[in-house]
């Protein structure tokens, strides 16, 4: 099977695709167990983590790369192309201040569920590296610490999913309430 590229999956994009889709499918499940009218979160957490399987599998990130590259010449041509770094800088210097602001909104929210929470924060960074990837920052996106941070925003998106789950399937015989005094 190959991917849109005509390129095969490694066994590392295999693992990772299934990695997201059982994430998905648990948000899923942890949405169709929701009982508190918290399933539109929950639902988009599993949309985002099913995406991003079939991205894994069939990346969209070159094409829209070869995009991008496309319009920035044909509206600037070679000058505005030459001059591509510091419009790379300011987008990301952009993405980072967004991402910074909806992590915040979201880890501020009242009355939402820690493990929402978490699950949130981490699709927030996870769509922060895929757009990373998109805009084509060819000098982060090869390096280990952003193979690093995509990893570990993966990890948060499951630890709160992971999280729900317990909760939603143990129940208290899991974690019993410490009793008032």
């Amino acid at each position: 099977m190959a991917n849109a590229l005509g390129v095969p999956p490694s066994l590392s994009h295999l693992l990772l695709a299934a990695a997201w889709a059982t994430t998905g499918l648990a948000a899923v499940v942890v949405a169709m167990r929701s009982l508190d009218g918290r399933r539109i979160p929950w639902i988009l957490v599993a949309a985002g983590c099913l995406t991003f399987a079939v991205d894994t599998l069939v990346p969209t990130r070159p094409a829209i790369t070869n995009f991008g590259r496309h319009v920035v010449r044909m509206v600037g041509g070679d000058e505005l192309y030459g001059i591509r770094r510091a419009v790379q800088g300011t987008f990301l210097g952009g993405l980072t201040l967004v991402c910074a602001l909806a992590a915040f909104r979201v880890v501020r929210t009242r009355g939402t569920p820690l493990h929402l929470r978490v699950s949130l924060v981490g699709l927030v960074l996870s769509i922060a590296w895929w757009i990373v990837e998109a805009v084509s920052y060819h000098y982060i996106d090869g390096t280990i610490l952003y193979r690093v941070a995509r990893l570990l925003s993966f990890s948060v998106v499951a630890g709160g999913i992971w999280m729900a789950a317990i909760l939603k399937f143990c129940g208290p015989t899991c974690c019993p309430k410490k009793p008032h005094s």
